[in-house]
């Protein structure tokens, strides 16, 4: 469990220190029992901040009202499966808004 803790946080100081604009890392659970959950995370070198969308096509409320206390945003009306989050080093609150299609 450390070690792909470790993996995870090395991918995501990647996306901030290497490449351009644009840098995205998908995270997904490779126990084969959450095949379409998945967490895309996008930042660019010198940026700041992460912008975060967590998805899954089968959320149930339980999961909605875990990943609200975890601080995302509620999903958007037009994509009831997708949360998001974007946050500064020492944030309190997501900040921005959802995209839309």
């Amino acid at each position: 469990m450390k070690e792909r803790l470790m993996a995870i946080a090395a991918a995501l100081k990647q996306l901030q220190t290497e490449g351009t604009d644009g840098n995205f890392a998908i995270l997904a659970p490779d126990d084969g029992r959450r095949a379409n959950h998945y967490v895309q995370v996008a930042g660019g070198n010198g940026d700041s901040a992460l912008y975060a969308e967590a998805s899954g096509f089968d959320l149930d409320e339980a999961m909605h009202a875990r990943l609200q206390s975890l601080g995302w945003e509620e999903a958007c009306p037009t994509m009831p499966f997708n949360f998001w989050r974007r946050t500064t080093p020492g944030a309190s609150k997501s900040q921005g808004r959802c995209s839309r299609p």
